[in-house]
C-alpha cells in the first residue's frame, strides 16, 4: 500500500472510534442519571409489611420531588462540567453530515 491510502485509512479508523466513544459517553451519562433512580424505585417496590413514609400524606408527591431532584441535580453537575457538550457537538455534526 502506498502511505497515502494508509493515511486515510488511519483517519477513517480514529473518526469510527471517536463517533464510539461519543457514544459511549451519552450512554454512561443516561444511566448515571436513571441507575440512582430504578434502584430508589425498586426498594420501594418491594412487598414489605409496612412501606417507609406509606402513611404520610404528602409521602409520594416528596418522593417525586426526590427523584426530580436527583435527575435535575446530575444534569447541572454534567452541564457544569461540559460534558453535555460532547453529546450537543456530535449530533450537530451528524445533522451537518446529512
Amino acid at each position: 500500500r502506498d502511505p497515502a491510502s494508509r493515511r486515510y485509512v488511519l483517519l477513517a479508523r480514529l473518526r469510527h472510534e471517536d463517533d464510539y466513544n461519543r457514544v459511549n459517553i451519552c450512554l454512561s451519562l443516561v444511566a448515571t442519571i436513571f441507575l440512582p433512580l430504578s434502584f430508589v424505585t425498586g426498594v420501594f417496590g418491594m412487598n414489605f409489611v409496612e412501606l417507609p413514609m406509606e402513611k404520610q400524606r404528602w409521602s409520594w408527591f416528596l418522593f417525586t420531588v426526590f427523584c426530580g431532584a436527583v435527575s435535575l441535580g446530575f444534569v447541572l453537575i454534567f452541564w457544569w462540567r461540559g460534558w453535555l457538550d460532547v453529546v450537543h457537538h456530535s449530533h450537530a455534526e451528524e445533522r451537518r453530515k446529512a
